[in-house]
């Protein structure tokens, strides 16, 4: 760890997987629920050294070089005070989708990036220039 910094395993999703996760629960039928409404949705399991890796195997050594390894108080106020890992059984069962893995997190949104980007140049919708 960068500067003796302690590293902490952390639950986290694609922010798209929240909103089709979100979508899923309205489709499904009422029975399905068992009376209950809450639940904690499908998420994966990472160490942040890992996410690192995860950044370098899509873009290479130079993404994981744009990361600044430094404490944060208001990121450790975030991670170190939430549960590291859920119970997401039932949601399994009640069909919500996991992702893969923090690799495929990382592709999916940098795949995002490069349609939005590329819409942007054709000065499509959605671009901010």
């Amino acid at each position: 760890m960068a500067g003796g910094m302690r590293e902490r395993v952390c639950g986290c999703f694609r922010p798209g997987d929240a909103i089709a996760d979100l979508v899923h629960a309205d489709d499904l039928a009422a029975e399905r629920w068992q009376g209950r409404r809450a639940l904690s949705l499908a998420d994966i399991t990472v160490w942040g050294r890992s996410m690192l890796d995860a950044l370098a195997a899509v873009s290479g050594e130079t993404g994981r070089t744009r990361v600044a390894m430094r404490p944060e108080a208001r990121i450790r106020g975030i991670v170190q005070t939430g549960p590291a890992r859920f119970d997401t059984a039932r949601a399994d069962a009640m069909g919500f989708v996991r992702e893969g893995g923090f690799e495929s997190i990382v592709a999916r949104l940098r795949e995002g990036a490069r349609a939005l980007t590329m819409r942007c140049i054709g000065g499509g919708r959605g671009c901010l220039a």
